[in-house]
């Protein structure tokens, strides 16, 4: 049941039931049971059944797409991690009010370290150099190193995870540009801002093209042939967001030909990149298996529990949640 005011001292408490479907440590529990009295908590360590997902109006976890459409009383969806994959489609749900919300801000601090240890790793030749270590070699390379300090990086998305980076890369002396969706005003922490529209008309310039978009229509193949062969020959692309937002073959014939220096790959598609594909073999690409933004990371972990327990804190209170997804697009 959900109700639209904190009840005050000494009123009935009527409760929320709430699955949390994420592992948890006992202290990490109480931060959902403490912060919000209203809710009557199940925390399962377990997978959940049919069964049981039907009498639950608020979901803290994933993995429960085949499930939902037993969840007839189910109002809130928390997701435990930052995208919406897979979930962002209203007819999967029984009741047509659901609200879904991910864990956006919780990824953005590990996420851009990542994206600036691949960038550095990429432009220092450290990954050559650890190939060579695997071989007992001792060999000075005669390549290329270049140096974040006056580079142009062009952050593609400004969101958590593009601003983050977007701060780390100024701070070590780059030209920040910024694209997002909408026009908004430009933050301290880029140089210029444009919105994708013009994302051409500045994608020549970059030394560095840094991804962190999310999976939508919008952003499908946003990098495709055709962009990829405007970006300057040299540059490197990192790409953080969803694999889909790049195309893989033609990434790999860019690298391949020495048209770009390098590419980090956290993501790709599809996922798990397959045997046998190019990008396996290309010595001027790194590829991580979408490990950026994993829990394991103890305080985005920490961030993911805390923003989940407010937001339904929230929810069992008649608010709305911290950055509540759009259906409409996909984020």
């Amino acid at each position: 049941m959900f109700y639209g005011a904190c009840p005050g001292k000494g009123e009935r408490i009527q409760v929320v039931p709430v699955a949390v479907l994420i592992p948890l440590t006992e202290e990490e529990k109480r931060v959902f049971t403490q912060n919000c009295p209203e809710g009557a908590f199940d925390f399962y360590d377990r997978p959940i059944t049919r069964e049981e997902i039907a009498e639950y109006e608020i979901l803290c976890g994933a993995g429960v797409r085949n499930l939902l459409q037993y969840a007839t009383k189910l109002r809130f969806l928390q997701l435990p991690y930052a995208g919406l994959d897979g979930y962002a489609d209203r007819g999967m749900y029984p009741r047509k009010d659901i609200v879904l919300a991910g864990a956006s801000g919780a990824f953005g601090p590990d996420i851009s370290e990542y994206m600036l240890g691949a960038v550095l790793a990429l432009m220092k030749n450290l990954h050559l150099y650890r190939d060579g270590m695997t071989q007992g070699v001792w060999k000075r390379l005669d390549a290329p190193v270049d140096s974040l300090d006056g580079a142009v990086v062009l952050s593609v998305g400004v969101g958590d995870i593009g601003s983050h980076f977007c701060k780390k890369a100024k701070a070590m002396g780059a030209h920040v540009i910024g694209v997002r969706r909408r026009e908004a005003p430009k933050p301290d922490f880029c140089d210029e801002v444009c919105t994708a529209e013009h994302l051409d008309g500045v994608i020549g310039r970059a030394d560095v093209a840094a991804l962190s978009v999310p999976g939508t229509e919008r952003t499908r193949r946003l990098f495709d042939r055709e962009r990829l062969g405007r970006m300057k020959r040299g540059a490197y692309l990192v790409n953080v967001g969803r694999g889909t937002a790049v195309d893989l073959d033609a990434l790999s014939d860019a690298l391949l030909s020495g048209a770009l220096a390098g590419a980090a790959l956290d993501v790709t598609d599809p996922e798990p990149l397959p045997p046998g594909h190019p990008l396996w073999k290309c010595p001027n690409a790194l590829v991580t298996p979408h490990i950026s933004g994993l829990n394991q990371y103890r305080r985005a972990h920490e961030r993911v529990v805390a923003i989940c327990a407010e937001n339904i804190r929230r929810v069992c209170r008649g608010e709305a949640p911290l950055r509540p997804a759009s259906f409409e697009e996909g984020y």
